[in-house]
C-alpha cells in the first residue's frame, strides 16, 4: 500500500554571489512581479542601529554598503492557488546575502524553484527544506549545512 506524502511548506534556499540591492530586485521581479513594497517602520529599518529609511530602494542600499550589517526581510505574494509566495532575503552578518522561496510543496514545483532560483543567482549552493527552517547564522553556515547534505 502506498502512503501519500504530505509536503507542506517547502522553502527553497539559495546563496546569491552579492548581496546587491539589483539581486534583490531581480528575484522579486522574477517570482513576484506585483510584489507590495515595504513600507512598515520596522521593514523599513535598522534598529539596532537605530537607522530608519524612507523607502525599501534605501533600506536595500544600506544593507548592499555594509556588508557587516544582518538582517532578514520578507515579501509575500498572496494570490490564487499555486502562486502564492513567500520571497525572503536574508542578509548576513558575513556580507552574504541567501534567498528563500516559501510556497506549498507538491514534490515537483519546489524541485523546479530551487534550481531556478539557483540558475538566476549563478550559484551551486542552495537547499530545499520541508516544514521547518534549517539552522543557519550566516552565509558561511549555511555553505557548511548545504555541504553536510
Amino acid at each position: 500500500m502506498e502512503s501519500d506524502i504530505v509536503y507542506g511548506d517547502a522553502i527553497c534556499f539559495v546563496l546569491a554571489n552579492n548581496r546587491l540591492a539589483s539581486t534583490v530586485y531581480a528575484v522579486l521581479n522574477r517570482y513576484i512581479p506585483t510584489y507590495p513594497h515595504l513600507t512598515k517602520e520596522h521593514e523599513l529599518s535598522d534598529e539596532e542601529a537605530g537607522i530608519s529609511f524612507t523607502d525599501e530602494a534605501e533600506m536595500l542600499l544600506y544593507f548592499q554598503n555594509r556588508p557587516h550589517r544582518d538582517a532578514t526581510r520578507y515579501w509575500q505574494y498572496a494570490g490564487r492557488e499555486p502562486n502564492h509566495m513567500l520571497v525572503g532575503a536574508y542578509f548576513t552578518s558575513d556580507g552574504q546575502l541567501i534567498f528563500s522561496l516559501t510556497v506549498d510543496g507538491d514534490g515537483e514545483w519546489e524541485e523546479k524553484l530551487l534550481a531556478e532560483l539557483k540558475e538566476l543567482l549563478q550559484s551551486e549552493t542552495g537547499l530545499l527544506s520541508y516544514n521547518y527552517f534549517p539552522e543557519f547564522s550566516d552565509g558561511a553556515s549555511f555553505k557548511q549545512l548545504c555541504q553536510s547534505l
